[in-house]
């Protein structure tokens, strides 16, 4: 009888492992195909560090067992490779960090409005503040940032005689004033925004004179899926049981609000490409993606520009701090003159999102 547990046991183990191998095949496609062309390859792309996990334990238990079937995890690992860069840094023994010529500071910050801290909007803006300029960035970008009609007295006093760009999605005949900033030691010679005709701002840029060079910084936020709570619970607590019909139909919208979201961000990040492809100048691209490394989104970022997150990091960083795991969907992409020499996610949750901090040289052959 226990002999054919185990049999039973192992041949359960090998169909799983088959079944998450063509998914995590199918989840490594995600960022070559358009989500308006097939959006469920899409959806696969945002579990991929489940499935890659589950080859790793695959591997492990096969070879326990002394079992030759730890060649198939084995091979989907080394195949996979190539997304496992983009999604796992290998940095973790890396010499002490370098010295910067500029250091460049990346935060999406809920509008001032998290709840887990008892704190009205002024007095949690004021803090969030404090955090990212006691950092000492040069360059600060900022997504879901509330405004007001002056510049807070912390940026005025730690930026006086540099840049200030603020732009709200919505534009200027609506009242609402969240948006996306850039703020800078170094002066500007010229700021833009990038919007569909009939939808928000989803990006800023300014030209900024760094040392001897100008430099464009976009400021991205494609378009949230926006999960509500009920939807959050449901993604990250998936196997608890609710009434039928209604989990059903809150699937059903999940995949919706997903699937929305993803047909945008091909569009943003096409206008987006085409606008780094006509810049007259280098670009730094920063924000927050609301998608993963494994997306179509990321990808066409990173055919233009390198990620200081695989230049720098130390195995895998969610910058999303809500309830769902292993999100990395901020990022700082660079161009070819600049290189990272340190890439920090700041543990500090006065958000749904972590902040991310770039250390950046110049590149000596540059």
């Amino acid at each position: 009888l226990t002999n054919k547990k185990y049999h039973l046991f192992r041949s359960v183990f090998w169909w799983l492992n088959i079944l998450f191998g063509i998914l995590l095949l199918i989840s490594e496609s995600a960022g070559t195909i358009a989500p308006h062309s097939a959006p469920i390859i899409a959806l696969t792309g945002l579990i991929y560090p489940v499935l890659l996990i589950s080859q790793f334990l695959f591997f492990i238990g096969w070879i326990v067992a002394r079992n030759l079937r730890f060649l198939l995890p084995f091979m989907l690992i080394i195949i996979g490779y190539p997304n496992i860069k983009n999604n796992v840094g290998f940095h973790c023994f890396a010499a002490k960090q370098e010295k910067s010529d500029f250091r460049l500071f990346t935060y999406n910050v809920k509008g001032f409005s998290n709840r887990s801290f008892k704190m009205n909007e002024k007095s949690l803006k004021s803090t969030v503040l404090q955090f990212a300029i006691g950092n000492k960035p040069d360059i600060i970008c900022m997504q879901e940032y509330r405004a007001s009609k002056r510049k807070p007295e912390i940026i005025r006093k730690n930026f006086k005689s540099g840049s200030y760009y603020f732009r709200d999605y919505y534009g200027n005949k609506q009242v609402r004033n969240i948006g996306l900033l850039i703020i800078s030691v170094y002066p500007s010679v010229g700021n833009g925004f990038l919007r569909f005709r009939s939808g928000r701002t989803f990006a800023i840029y300014s030209d900024l004179v760094i040392k001897k060079d100008t430099f464009r910084i976009i400021n991205v936020h494609l378009a949230s899926i926006s999960l509500n709570s009920n939807d959050l619970y449901l993604l990250s607590s998936p196997f608890e049981k609710t009434a039928d019909n209604l989990e059903w139909l809150q699937w059903r919208k999940i995949y919706r609000k997903l699937t929305t979201a993803f047909r945008l961000h091909e569009q943003q990040m096409d206008t987006v490409r085409q606008t780094i492809q006509n810049s007259e100048f280098p670009v730094i691209l920063c924000g927050d993606f609301n998608d993963t490394p494994s997306s179509y989104a990321y990808h066409q970022a990173a055919a233009l520009l390198h990620d200081s997150y695989t230049d720098k990091a130390c195995l895998m960083k969610s910058t999303y701090a809500g309830p769902l795991p292993f999100l990395r969907i901020d990022y700082v992409f660079l161009p070819p003159q600049l290189q990272a020499t340190g890439y920090k996610r700041y543990d500090v949750q006065l958000s749904d999102h972590y902040a991310v901090g770039v250390g950046l040289n110049f590149k000596k052959d540059q």
